[in-house]
């Protein structure tokens, strides 16, 4: 699903878009109205059509490094000093075994690398980088939350602070792209902390936009207790069965107490009505007309545990019939955990 410009009309919006292939295409290029924020070396690939800041959130040393394989002259863009005959050749050597930099063989000698509207946000002031730059103003963000300042100085990739940075900078509508963050080896201790800054977000009032495919806050997870109980065993069934019997036990013990209070009830107003005691009469039917409405109740409460009393014994007994090593079932009906209804308020 791709976010459509309608989503967007009249709220202050920002995309940030990381490399994953499989969305950052749907990133919104073409709408001049929303913010593009890209991250280290992104502009050297065809994909990112227009930027308006670029985030380097490292030290100087990393990103001014000379073995810089995502931009072998990332250091040069940076200065924004015009190319050489050495960049250019330096690059044809790439394009053997890598996607060349955007721009390449069209750029020429002495031709300035960077726009100068393009905006780079650095963690701290680098006079090697020449050009519009701003620093990540990290004190400032932590001030938003006077009563966390510790809770929320946490910050595992770039992704992160710049969710905070649109928070702070008072955007509405936050877009992601590009960040898939599956590989539990890479990304098993980045994704939380990106989770977390987008509840953030979200717990502010900002919208958050996620396109199908994006693996961020459980897009493709079953909620617990409701779609699955990993790890349903026979012992596991036979507890809810017998726990769902007793419970079952308890509700038809109220609905028999108020059928008994309801037969008395009557038995007292054929009375009255014989008597013709008119004021006996009307205070009989305002308090049968209380009991029927909680015989009603606690039938329908009954009815719910007796239904999900059968589904529970049908699972016991469908799992006794399994092997011990294959009695596991995954996936368990959500009417043996659904609680009793509601009362209605009077």
């Amino acid at each position: 699903m791709t976010s459509k410009k309608a989503d967007r009309k009249g709220k202050k919006t920002v995309a940030i878009v990381g490399m994953a292939k499989s969305t950052r295409h749907l990133a919104p290029w073409n709408d001049n109205d929303v913010e593009i924020w890209v991250l280290n070396e992104s502009h050297a690939h065809n994909y990112t059509k227009r930027i308006t800041r670029i985030a380097q959130l490292h030290p100087s040393w990393d990103y001014m490094r000379a073995n810089n394989f995502n931009d072998p002259i990332y250091p040069a863009f940076l200065r924004n000093t015009p190319w050489t005959q050495e960049d250019i050749d330096r690059i044809e050597h790439m394009r053997t075994y890598k996607d060349l930099p955007r721009g390449f063989p069209e750029v020429k000698v002495n031709n300035k690398r960077r726009p100068e509207d393009l905006e780079i946000i650095l963690l701290e002031e680098d006079e090697n980088v020449v050009g519009k730059t701003s620093i990540f103003p990290f004190m400032e963000i932590l001030e938003d939350y006077p009563n966390n300042k510790q809770n929320v100085r946490y910050f595992t990739s770039s992704a992160p602070y710049l969710i905070a940075l649109a928070i702070h900078e008072g955007f509405e509508r936050i877009e992601i792209y590009g960040f898939e963050m599956s590989s539990q080896e890479e990304y098993a201790y980045q994704k939380p902390c990106m989770e977390f800054w987008m509840g953030v977000a979200i717990g502010k009032g900002v919208e958050i936009y996620l396109p199908t495919g994006c693996h961020l806050l459980g897009e493709t997870e079953e909620l617990y207790g409701y779609d699955k109980l990993p790890g349903y065993t026979k012992m596991h069934a036979e507890i809810r069965k017998n726990e769902l019997s007793r419970t079952r036990a308890d509700a038809q013990a109220k609905v028999n107490l108020v059928q008994g209070e309801k037969k008395h009830l009557v038995d007292q107003l054929v009375v009255a009505q014989n008597k013709k005691d008119n004021a006996w009469v009307q205070k009989l039917q305002e308090q049968l007309l209380q009991i029927q409405n909680r015989e009603v109740q606690a039938l329908l409460e009954l009815n719910v545990i007796h239904g999900a009393t059968q589904e529970a014994t049908k699972i016991h007994n469908e799992l006794k019939m399994l092997p011990t090593s294959k009695e596991i079932r995954p996936i368990i009906p959500k009417s043996i955990f659904m609680s009793s209804p509601k009362k209605e308020k009077k």
